[in-house]
């Protein structure tokens, strides 16, 4: 029997001795190039990019809990918008001119107190006690103060300043006595007084923090002060230094319109004493384009008019030209007083003296018709003022002496008038407050 052998076994051994070990020819070529060659930089290798704990974390299905982190920012969203409508709400004032909203109503009280009335409710709270000095209160354009005024007195006395809650007095700069006018300057830090400064009725303008104070050296009597949005003073002034505004004679008096910056410089005269006859007002639009002013002019030589007791004129502030505002649909005769624009400047607020009765009255802006408010007056002694949010007129009528009636009256004249309580000796002055 034969043996059959395999000689598979036996390959590895064969493998060997067919080929011996051998070194490459470019062996020491290749030490040489690689002991020169720096190795290769890690960020060149994207793999390494990534942490190795996170590479070698083993994939998970665990959900991450969002639920607790929405409901923690919603909350903190609702919190940073409550701090940011009580922030808004504390520091929210309205504008210095224009419309804005209705406040408390501010007088002095018989027994000399100052009292704040809500003509929504009717309710009062009293500011300030009684004192010495009868001081009546104007509030600031900001609605935040009020200037306490001792208008009229003859005896020099200070003017003070405090919080519509009667706190933090402050008493201006300088002594005044028979204060004709005030008003506060558009952003309240200054109040412009006319008064007896050296034996002329001067315009003293006091800083409201009480530090300083100083008379324009307008070298003339001054009779009525407004201010304007951009800062200047409307003024109502002898034309020439030495003249008297009023003088003697009311409808020949050398009056003319003005208006200077607060410092005393750049006196402008608008319209010459030959053709300016204003009385009792001048009012500026709320955007401070426009001067209304009421004319008195009778037997003065006015070709174009000689007999013009009380008419209403616009002057234009930019175009530096004065209109008579048209009166054909006006009753015959008539005569005007006193006269303001509307917080959107759109109307004219007026009292209107006809045959009888009287009236207060509404016109626009353009001209037209008037339009009867409120219960008609046989005689003067009324007062009358725009709210603030132009949608009512505030009216006073004296029943006697010593009693009136307090009205909101509707500025359309649809009858939607309102009695308040109270009876005051006064108009009193209305809080402007943000919308």
């Amino acid at each position: 029997m034969t043996t059959f052998e395999r000689f598979e076994r036996s390959i590895p051994e064969l493998m060997t001795e067919l080929a011996p070990a051998h070194v490459p020819d470019y062996f020491d070529d290749m030490l040489r190039t690689t002991a020169t060659t720096s190795q290769r930089p890690s960020w060149s290798y994207p793999e390494r990019w990534l942490p190795v704990e996170i590479t070698a974390r083993p994939l998970t299905s665990r959900s991450f809990p969002w639920r607790p982190i929405v409901v923690l920012a919603l909350i903190a969203l609702l919190v940073a918008a409550g701090l940011a409508v009580y922030v808004g709400s504390q520091n929210r004032v309205p504008p210095p001119f224009g419309a804005a909203g209705n406040g408390v109503l501010f007088y002095r009280a018989s027994d000399g107190s100052i009292v704040s009335l809500d003509p929504v409710d009717g309710s009062t709270a009293t500011v300030l006690p009684a004192s010495e000095k009868e001081v009546d209160p104007l509030p600031s354009r900001d609605g935040r103060r009020i200037a306490l005024v001792p208008y009229g007195s003859s005896t020099s006395a200070p003017i003070t300043v405090r919080g519509v809650d009667g706190s933090d007095q402050v008493t201006l700069a300088g002594v005044y006595r028979e204060i004709d006018a005030v008003d506060w300057s558009p952003d309240d830090s200054d109040l412009a007084i006319v008064s007896n400064q050296g034996g002329l009725q001067s315009i003293t303008v006091a800083a409201s923090d009480g530090t300083a104070a100083h008379t324009l050296a307008l070298g003339r009597q001054v009779s009525l002060i407004s201010y304007l949005p951009d800062g200047r003073l409307a003024t109502v002034a002898g034309e020439r230094p030495g003249d008297a505004c009023p003088g003697d004679d009311a409808t020949r008096a050398p009056c003319a319109l003005f208006v200077v910056n607060s410092a005393g410089t750049g006196l402008d005269m608008l319209i010459p004493a030959a053709d300016f006859h204003g009385i009792n007002t001048i009012a500026p639009s709320p955007d401070g384009t426009k001067l209304l002013w009421v004319e008195w002019n009778i037997g003065t030589g006015n070709v174009a008019d000689p007999e013009a007791p009380g008419r209403l004129h616009v002057y234009d502030l930019r175009a530096g030209v004065d209109r008579r505002l048209a009166d054909d649909d006006f009753p015959v005769p008539y005569n005007i007083n006193r006269a303001w624009f509307s917080p959107d400047g759109s109307s004219i607020l007026f009292d209107l003296f006809e045959a009888t009765p009287n009236h207060w009255a509404v016109v626009s802006l353009a001209g037209g018709a008037p339009i009867r408010i409120g219960q008609g007056w046989p005689q003067n002694g009324t007062d009358a003022s725009w709210a603030p949010d132009g949608r009512s007129v505030l009216a006073r009528y004296p029943t006697s002496d010593t009693t009136s009636e307090l009205w909101l009256l509707d500025p359309s004249g649809g009858g939607a008038d309102r009695r308040l309580d109270g009876n005051l000796p006064y108009l009193p002055p209305w809080q402007r407050v943000a919308r």
